[in-house]
């Protein structure tokens, strides 16, 4: 695939931060986006910079009615979900001896569950197209958590096992690749509503639309690139593990042989 134009994308916590500089690049691209959040405002103005091209739709990822209610409205309308981008997230800091266990609910309900209902939302319907591209975002604090991330790691970390069930899924009982692929894309330190920061310090920060680039790269990917990764911009933090690789290789070369 060499153009985004035409496809159909989800961005969830598209109404701020990466998830709307991502939805309105998307949509300068050619895609027909559906950004999706808690916050009406935000999202009707994201959707406002590219009206025909970007709407939204008001839907908090935590609860799975209204994610399925958000899909089957994509699917009604558009008739298919080709990019899913889980760019919705929450980041309180606390000490978990001190954290009030509702907000770590909360955080893992949003960062963890949240993309598992979008991706079990996502996954049928692109399977039986045989194409799809889903990418969520992660974060190093997965493997290198702070002393008041308790609960934001833990659901990053969940994030990678997530992902990377869901590549042997994908993979489990079918002869060939199906063209779909899930990754993780850490996409660094990004100035956003979650972490304050300057952009004046590029070597330290970047502006949401900085990562763009990298989630592009991850949608135009060919059919037998890996899936299952951890991805730090263009560098591969992990592979997946060596029963996935292995179970991708078999299909790829079942493929080439169709």
């Amino acid at each position: 695939m060499k153009s985004l134009a035409g496809k159909v994308a989800i961005v969830t916590g598209g109404g701020s931060g990466i998830g709307a500089a991502a939805a309105r690049a998307l949509a300068a691209d050619g895609a027909k986006v559906i950004v999706a959040g808690r916050r009406t405002a935000q999202l009707k103005s994201v959707a406002a910079t590219a009206p025909g091209a970007i709407r939204s739709f008001q839907c908090d990822v935590s609860d799975f009615t209204q994610v399925s209610d958000l899909f089957t409205s994509v699917f009604a309308n558009e008739g298919q979900v080709d990019l899913l981008l889980n760019a919705a997230g929450i980041y309180w800091q606390n000490s978990l001896a001190e954290f009030d266990m509702a907000d770590w609910r909360r955080i893992i309900d949003v960062n963890l569950t949240g993309a598992a209902h979008a991706i079990h939302c996502a996954l049928p319907g692109m399977l039986a197209q045989d194409f799809g591209r889903i990418i969520t975002l992660g974060s190093r604090s997965a493997h290198t958590p702070g002393a008041v991330t308790s609960a934001y790691s833990a659901s990053k970390a969940g994030v990678e096992g997530l992902t990377r069930s869901v590549a042997h899924e994908i993979l489990w009982q079918r002869r060939y690749r199906p063209n779909v692929h899930i990754n993780v894309l850490y996409p660094g330190r990004t100035v956003t509503d979650l972490l304050e920061g300057s952009t004046d310090q590029p070597e330290k920060y970047q502006s949401p639309e900085d990562v763009y680039p990298f989630i592009k790269a991850l949608f135009l990917r060919p059919r037998r690139s890996g899936m299952g990764q951890i991805i730090y911009r263009r560098k591969i933090v992990s592979r997946g593990d060596v029963k996935l690789r292995a179970k991708q290789i078999r299909a790829n070369l079942w493929g080439a042989k169709k």
